[in-house]
């Protein structure tokens, strides 16, 4: 009986770990080598827009304007931090719009260099949901493709704070479409101590 108690503890707090919501303030788009598809004299990197949306949204199918947290209307911000300029600002990452033409923000691929653009949200928020679009005009979607997005903090000053999660994504996002991304914070040391010590208490039984 005992051994089944702490078993289900260790359940219980597994789930809580899961569960807990990541507070996000930074999120960062970085490029992994073999990103960005050819064209013109090189290689560009692309992204037509970013969205983020709290836990308890669930997004609309198409660009979700009035839940998105990450627009300049809302109090977000975006800046390149490297990679040099094909076409189209930072504020097009955040405008709410998938862009097309040279609207679209497009950096230039240098090989061994990352290109990284830097989405502030302006607060912390839990965040659930991060999205990359493709740009909306259908083209060079080959360009936005073998990327990392790095989720952060808030340091307490307003700037980049600890790493919450960094997911990867491999090949390229679909055509005319979008990437979703599922943030999911690193556990707490209480849980992490808590399941050490009920996985303890399990072996002891």
């Amino acid at each position: 009986m005992k051994k089944g108690i702490a078993t289900t503890l260790v359940s219980l707090a597994a789930m809580a770990c899961m569960s807990q919501a990541a507070t996000i303030r930074f999120i960062e788009v970085t490029s992994l080598p073999g990103a960005g598809g050819t064209g013109g004299s090189g290689a560009f990197f692309h992204i037509g827009e970013v969205e983020a949306f709290l836990t308890t949204t669930t997004p609309a199918d198409g660009l979700d304007n009035a839940n998105d947290l990450a627009l300049s209307s809302a109090g977000a911000s975006a800046a390149t931090s490297s990679g040099t300029v094909q076409h189209g600002a930072d504020t097009a990452l955040i405008n709410g719009v998938a862009s097309t033409g040279a609207a679209t923000w497009s950096r230039n691929v240098t090989p061994g260099v990352e290109v990284t653009a830097l989405v502030d949200l302006g607060n912390s928020f839990d965040i659930g949901t991060v999205r990359l679009w493709q740009r909306g005009d259908g083209c060079c979607q080959d360009r936005l493709m073998n990327f990392t997005v790095n989720f952060y903090g808030d340091d307490g000053a307003g700037g980049v704070g600890a790493i919450v999660d960094s997911i990867a994504h491999p090949g390229q996002v679909a055509t005319n479409s979008f990437a979703a991304f599922n943030p999911i914070p690193e556990p707490s040391s209480a849980l992490l101590g808590l399941l050490g010590g009920l996985l303890v208490c399990c072996r002891r039984r």
